[in-house]
């Protein structure tokens, strides 16, 4: 266009000199030459017109090549992001299903030390009633014995007497005896139940937070990639901004040749600027 503008500026003025008094015959070669600088000057410029029009589609077309390339690695490393995301839902999700067996496990472990624990204290206790039964009975066939020797009414008097202090003595005995060891086998229960129960806290406690830093790390990740996709979007915005603003200027550049343009010429064809085809953006 700059060539054809220079080319149209220094012809020009042979076209608009005054005729001068002379010869017709001188007239018209005049007329002829300038018809044909004219045609000269026309023929340059569709020419240019038609150079910057294909490179103007050529460029647009590269232009969209890079943004379908820059959306296919776009949606390429979204993909991954996805792969990723999913892959660390499923690890969690592995992790706490062996944690919960891991947990099921020690609980039957413990339920079934708890039953032993419990059974052979049962055998205890039913021991220790025996071996208290056979004393009674031992005690209570003396007792016995010393009643049928002693005829007296004041001796079998004082040996029920005795016998009844003996028995009750034995009996808050065996009372204190059995009332005791029900609450060492409480406190032992109530000592093992706290263990488990601080263990499984602890154990929770621990895989919360290292689920929450996984979860932390991975959210880190996603920031990153929003943070890059982001800057992607405005280079692309800033390379549409360019395009408009190249577009205008050759528009306002055509708009200025026609202008130079004298108005009594006649025109071949639609000279005014249409611009490049339009590019085919993200949708």
């Amino acid at each position: 266009s700059g060539v054809g503008l220079e080319l149209r500026i220094r012809l020009a003025p042979g076209l608009g000199r005054p005729e001068p008094p002379g010869d017709s015959g001188v007239m018209e070669g005049e007329a002829s030459s300038d018809v044909s600088r004219f045609s000269e000057v026309q023929h340059v410029m569709l020419s240019s017109q038609m150079i910057e029009a294909k490179q103007a589609r050529s460029r647009a077309e590269a232009e969209r090549q890079l943004r379908l390339n820059r959306i296919a690695r776009l949606q390429a490393e979204e993909m991954k992001l996805m792969k990723r995301i999913e892959e660390t839902h499923r690890r969690t999700k592995d992790i706490l299903t062996q944690k919960t067996l891991k947990d099921q496990a020690a609980v039957e472990r413990q339920t079934v030390e708890l039953t032993k624990s419990e059974e052979l204290n049962s055998q205890r206790l039913r021991l220790v009633e025996a071996k208290m039964q056979q004393r009674h009975n031992i005690k209570s066939s003396q007792e016995a014995c010393w009643v049928n020797r002693n005829k007296t009414v004041q001796s079998v008097k004082e040996r029920k007497e005795w016998t009844a202090s003996e028995s009750e003595a034995r009996r808050k005995h065996e009372l204190r005896l059995k009332t005791q060891l029900r609450d060492d086998i409480r406190r032992q229960d109530d000592v093992r139940r706290e263990r488990r129960r601080v263990l499984m806290e602890s154990q929770e406690q621990q895989l919360k937070l290292e689920s929450e830093a996984r979860l932390n790390g991975e959210e880190a990740k996603i920031r990153e990639q929003e943070a890059k996709l982001s800057v992607l979007e405005r280079r692309e915005m800033q390379l549409l901004q360019s395009l408009k603003s190249y577009q205008g200027e050759q528009r306002m550049a055509v708009e200025q040749l026609e202008l130079f343009l004298p108005a009594s010429l006649p025109r071949k064809g639609n000279l005014s600027y249409r611009g490049p085809p339009a590019l085919m953006g993200p949708r």
